[in-house]
């Protein structure tokens, strides 16, 4: 997919680099292949667009996501398909949109996002396929390690502070904090969620054991959030997460497993980014 997408952006005319992603952070690596460029075409998933989108943002260098991932959510919120002719009409007419970049920062470990950042029941699920995985992975990959949670999870406590106010105990169960409305496997957990109003929408599920979060699964498709009793709904530009639990809270930003801080906080802060990102807008 990418050296198709090379093949027809050149064909256009357009002077264009290749470079694979590397695991280490991208403002070691990326810079450099950026200078004098002014577009960056990210091949891949969710997570290969977080891994440059803090740089990217940086940069002030606009983004198109070509859809080669398991959920691949930012490129279906924006439109964004696979086929080379619509890259090059994008890149042609070079008209992007400007949107909110999100920072988690657990115990000084700090990850950007533009989908989402969670701890809970789906977090759980992620670090438990992280653990695991060994390459490419598609959905029913995620099916063993939904049963081990199942299973396995006992929910958090956890308490919320919005801008500022007073720290609200929230009990037990998932928090979703997000920039954009698009979940995984369709589930419509923050449809009000708009990337350009300068805020992050949350939302808390509460549920004690992984049956009750699956629970809340089941009752979300097609359904808004503001349909069902019990789940709590935020919005601000700034949160402060205390999370106490049997173990280390994990996190999990855009479908990637976040590293445990050395000191094992429990304490997290999610926020608007000041810096925002552009997004090239597909042609009609």
């Amino acid at each position: 997919m990418a050296e198709e997408s090379r093949q027809a952006l050149a064909a256009a005319g357009h002077n264009v680099a290749a470079c694979a992603t590397r695991a280490t952070p991208a403002e070691c690596w990326l810079p450099e292949l950026l200078k004098d460029r002014d577009l960056a075409v990210v091949v891949g998933g969710d997570g290969a667009v977080r891994l440059v989108a803090g740089t990217l943002a940086a940069l002030d260098v606009p983004l198109w996501h070509v859809p080669g991932g398991t959920e691949n959510l930012i490129a279906r919120y924006f439109g964004m398909g696979a086929a080379p002719a619509q890259l090059v009409a994008a890149a042609d007419a070079m008209q992007t949109r400007c949107i909110d970049c999100g920072r988690l920062d657990v115990g000084g470990v700090v990850s950007d996002f533009l989908l989402m950042a969670s701890v809970g029941f789906d977090a759980a699920t992620v670090h438990d396929l992280a653990a695991r995985r060994r390459g490419p992975i598609r959905r029913w990959h995620y099916a063993p390690a939904i049963l081990r949670q199942w299973w396995n999870w006992r929910a958090p406590e956890v308490t919320l502070a919005v801008d500022g106010a007073s720290p609200e105990k929230l009990g037990r169960g998932t928090l979703v904090i997000g920039n954009l409305p698009t979940y995984g496997f369709h589930l419509n957990l923050l449809d009000v969620a708009d990337p350009c109003d300068g805020a992050l929408d949350a939302l808390f599920l509460p549920c004690a054991t992984g049956t009750e979060a699956i629970r809340w699964a089941a009752r979300f498709w097609g359904r808004s959030p503001r349909e069902l009793p019990g789940a709590r709904r935020f919005r601000g530009a700034a949160f402060r997460v205390e999370v106490c639990g049997e173990g280390p809270a994990g996190w999990q930003t855009d479908g990637d497993a976040c590293p445990l801080p050395a000191n094992r906080s429990g304490h997290a802060q999610v926020q608007v980014s000041p810096r925002k990102i552009h997004v090239l807008v597909p042609q009609p």
